[in-house]
């Protein structure tokens, strides 16, 4: 089975947790990591056949979303471009911790993918959500 192992490299806590499956993965598949965000001095010790530049959150001093910074400073035009050109139909699991480029590739060519990040859970019927989507105190 050919299985791509996507990973947002924005932050460590995913490459961490890439760091601990890469072996698991090694025993069982033939398998591509790729990444998305900046390039990262953690070593995976597996090699990454694709990095792209992926979206990032850019973050004010109140750690909000600085939401001009994050439309302005991303590249949407090479996020798409990205997303069209990932090669997802080569393989026959995509693995996706939190990583959009990869999802959105297997979304629009209707390639299996499984999402590995807390993130995911939020998706799910049964996990709790806010009755109101905005509290009136703000």
């Amino acid at each position: 089975m050919k299985v791509l192992y996507a990973i947002q490299s924005t932050g460590n806590g995913h490459l961490i947790r890439a760091k601990e499956i890469i072996p698991f993965l090694k025993r069982r598949f033939d398998f591509d990591v790729m990444l998305s965000g900046p390039k990262t001095n953690l070593d995976l010790g597996y090699p990454i056949k694709y990095h792209q530049r992926g979206l990032t959150f850019y973050f004010n001093k109140s750690g909000s979303i600085n939401w001009v910074k994050t439309i302005f400073k991303n590249n949407l035009f090479q996020f798409i471009k990205d997303v069209l050109s990932l090669p997802v139909k080569d393989y026959d699991l995509v693995i996706t911790d939190f990583e959009p480029i990869s999802a959105w590739a297997c979304k629009f060519r209707g390639v299996l993918s499984f999402g590995l990040s807390n993130q995911i859970t939020l998706w799910q019927k049964e996990s709790p959500k806010p009755k109101k989507l905005f509290s009136s105190s703000l």
